[in-house]
């Protein structure tokens, strides 16, 4: 019998498979096959604690400048408003290349896809500041099942995060929003949003987007760090607390365990007048593997 690894109910029926990440964020990569997460808690996840998170400005404006489609193929629009005025208007990207705005009226008119935003007294926030609760149950959730991911064929070790009463304030917190209010995490940006990193299949020069890691302290606590276009976000998933992580920041001259810990560097040049930020070096996970060697009972 398969476990869900949230409300531990029988798995042997379920039929959907689980995104660590959700895809609407631009991930399509890290997905547990079915049985591993129930079809209710996959769906609740969907409905109660993912789908507020992708509507808010934080998220949603940047899905939309960066045109990353929903489940559906669509493409959110991006949030704003006309300068010194209340009123609120949506920013779209239609078929033939062109910006189509629309105010709270429903008025719509087209704009140049080139044209200055700013000349013309529209701001959209692009920025990234979610709702701390639903932020930290988010990061929870893919916590949990990014533990799951990294051992996916190890039926043992899939069954022991299901059944381990060590997880279960995580898990709880993560489904049922319960032991505390909110889960703290760490938040802080490593890289502007628009670094670029080199692609490794083409090659290219592309917007660096987004990355998940694990870190484990000498506290022997388990972080999972999530990092979306230069913000870093870091959940501890053995109990409530981010000290430990604080703690390694201090001791490590607050390097991103998601970057320098693995020989990645952060390098400014000068093109064409303005400074572009670029991720240089590749992401060896034996280098990661060394560094916590060398470090782990510092």
């Amino acid at each position: 019998m398969k476990q869900c690894l949230f409300c531990k109910k029988d798995t042997s029926e379920s039929t959907s498979r689980e995104h660590v990440v959700p895809e609407s964020l631009g991930s399509y990569k890290l997905v547990l096959p079915k049985g591993i997460v129930c079809d209710s808690c996959n769906n609740y996840f969907a409905r109660k604690v993912e789908k507020p998170i992708l509507e808010h400005p934080s998220f949603r404006n940047m899905r939309g400048w960066y045109q990353v489609p929903n489940k559906k193929g669509n493409h959110p629009s991006v949030l704003g408003e006309i300068a010194g005025t209340e009123t609120k208007i949506n920013l779209k990207l239609n078929e033939k290349g062109n910006l189509t705005i629309s105010l709270e009226n429903s008025t719509k008119f087209n704009v140049h896809k080139n044209i200055s935003l700013e000349a013309n007294h529209f701001l959209f926030p692009i920025s990234i500041n979610p709702p701390k609760d639903l932020m930290s149950r988010l990061l929870a959730k893919m916590a949990l099942e990014f533990l799951v991911y990294q051992n996916l064929y190890d039926s043992d070790w899939c069954k022991i995060l299901a059944e381990e009463p060590h997880y279960d304030s995580i898990r709880n917190y993560a489904r049922y929003n319960k032991g505390v209010s909110v889960w703290p995490f760490s938040q802080r940006t490593i890289y502007p949003m628009d670094a670029l990193m080199r692609d490794p299949q083409s090659g290219d020069w592309v917007t660096a987007g987004i990355g998940n890691d694990l870190l484990i302290t000498s506290r022997k606590e388990t972080f999972f760090v999530f990092v979306y276009h230069g913000v870093e976000f870091v959940i501890n998933t053995g109990g409530p607390s981010i000290k430990g992580y604080e703690e390694w920041l201090q001791q490590h001259g607050n390097i991103s365990p998601f970057l320098e810990r693995y020989g990645v560097k952060i390098v400014n040049k000068e093109k064409n007048g303005e400074i572009v930020t670029y991720i240089e070096g590749e992401h060896n996970l034996k280098n990661g593997i060394e560094f916590d060697r060398l470090h782990f009972t510092k």
